[in-house]
């Protein structure tokens, strides 16, 4: 604004805000207002998030989506807040739905339940019905980990390509220790997770199928799960998929904060504060390190299966999903053998049918190239259509 010479001094956001409602509209300009109308804008999803502007006014804007076709949308102030309206359907395109995410919390948990528009958005409050999967942020991460959005579009879109099959939504959550405990905090984070199975089944009337857990969440995953009470009402087949997830606890803290750093810990009686770059410092105690060594994931793995798949003589069972990328610079890529060994070590069933590893080859701990990612949320939804749903 203030380049052209045209009027008032504007603010930061107003000024994107005419970024974004200039002649020849651009992915960029499409994020700037996305962002300025208080939701994001991941792989042309929406979200909402908490920010806010104040102000009026009415437009319209252009985009391309990831399926390359042009959508016009508009958009409106309603209370001070920009509201993306509904996107209009070119003629001869089909519309394949919107996610629609709706926040809620269970006690201090942060959650979202996502769903396809076209199904009709689930509610936070209760009363929704149907099924749902439950994903699950690793260390440092968010329920807006960009991995677990991509499996939970992933799920939902393959999902509603089966008409007469049940109809999925997608939770995630984010942990109250993210910042606080992220080498330590695992029975913490197992309470969490069950904490919300349980409001998800009770409040919100949601048959909860399976739980996705990547990397620090697969080891709360299957604590979690081996504690989890399974309700008469529970699904037949529970599937658990553990992605990039470390079998022997005793290892890893020394990779990032240094091996001194963990001996001096381990030597001293008092907190220490650690920083680790770009992240936000947090206490390490001796016990916390000790706890975290004395998990056994092996048992974990044995108990997770014969608790979902009791009671004994019933045909209720548990499937399991490993996934881990063969250049994982984190985790060694033999974790993912040592869950399944355990698993299929933990009671009767034909394991070679409810177990499986894939392995993504030349991907990363976090699956960061678009290629493994998409092989990897391939295989997930493959999973739970034909192991959980089928």
């Amino acid at each position: 604004e203030r380049e052209r010479g045209g009027g008032r001094r504007t603010g930061k956001k107003e000024a994107s805000l005419s970024l974004a409602l200039s002649k020849e509209p651009s992915r960029e300009g499409f994020e700037a207002l996305a962002r300025i109308g208080g939701r994001e804008t991941r792989g042309g999803v929406t979200s909402s998030s908490p920010r806010t502007r104040t102000g009026g006014g009415a437009g319209v804007f252009s985009s391309d989506t990831p399926c390359r076709r042009r959508v016009s949308c508009s958009f409106e102030s309603v209370s001070g807040r920009v509201v993306l309206m509904q996107a209009k359907r070119r003629p001869g395109v089909r519309n394949r739905g919107r996610v629609v995410r709706r926040a809620f919390k269970v006690g201090e948990i942060d959650c979202e339940i996502d769903c396809l528009d076209s199904d009709g958005p689930g509610e936070a409050t209760g009363g929704a019905g149907g099924a749902a999967v439950v994903l699950v942020p690793g260390q440092w991460s968010s329920k807006y980990d960009p991995l677990l959005m991509a499996i939970g579009e992933g799920v939902l879109r393959r999902n509603a390509e089966d008409e007469d099959g049940t109809k999925l939504q997608v939770v995630r959550m984010t942990f109250t220790t993210r910042w606080s405990e992220p080498f330590s905090g695992y029975h913490k984070e197992k309470k969490e997770l069950i904490n919300v199975i349980s409001y998800l089944r009770g409040r919100m009337g949601l048959d909860v199928v399976g739980v996705v857990g990547h990397s620090k969440a697969a080891s709360v995953v299957a604590l979690a799960m081996s504690e989890l009470n399974p309700e008469p009402s529970s699904p037949e087949t529970f599937g658990v998929v553990c992605v990039s997830g470390r079998f022997n606890m005793a290892e890893g803290v020394e990779r990032s904060i240094g091996q001194e750093v963990v001996d001096l810990v381990m030597a001293s009686n008092q907190p220490q504060l650690i920083g680790v770059e770009k992240r936000q410092p947090f206490w390490l105690t001796k016990e916390m390190l000790e706890e975290r060594a004395s998990i056994d994931m092996g048992l974990a793995i044995k108990n997770m299966k014969r608790n979902l798949s009791r009671p004994e003589g019933s045909t209720r069972k548990v499937v399991l999903l490993v996934a881990h990328g063969d250049c994982d610079e984190r985790i060694p890529v033999e974790a993912a053998a040592s869950y399944v060994e355990a698993f299929r070590e933990g009671g009767e069933g034909n394991d070679g049918e409810d177990s499986e590893i894939q392995l993504i080859r030349h991907a990363d701990h976090c699956f960061t190239n678009p290629e493994h990612r998409g092989e990897l949320v391939r295989h997930i939804v493959r999973f739970i259509r034909d192991k959980v749903l089928g």
